[in-house]
């Protein structure tokens, strides 16, 4: 919930957003705006996987999608919580 509320404050500091403004608008440093798609974010998490290679990890990046993304989000919300016994379902 914390980083939640960190992402909502931050979208109504821009001036241009108002309460129907979605969460994954961005606005970059000179005010231009910016919707990030999966698009966007499947081609940020290949490029890190390209970055380190096959032989780091294992696997090459055309064989990661959004699923990836998915469930490491799952994973770290399940570790940030795992004291209070907190369960993906």
């Amino acid at each position: 919930m914390k980083t939640w509320a960190k992402i909502i404050r931050r979208i109504a500091s821009y001036p241009t957003t108002n309460s129907a403004t979605t969460v994954n608008y961005y606005q970059f440093e000179d005010s231009s705006p910016h919707y990030f798609t999966g698009k966007d974010l499947l081609s940020r998490i290949r490029l890190v996987a390209d970055t380190l290679g096959p032989d780091e990890l294992g696997f090459s990046p055309n064989q990661l999608g959004l699923h990836s993304a998915r469930s490491g989000a799952a994973m770290a919300i399940l570790a940030l919580h795992k004291k209070t016994g907190a369960r993906i379902q």
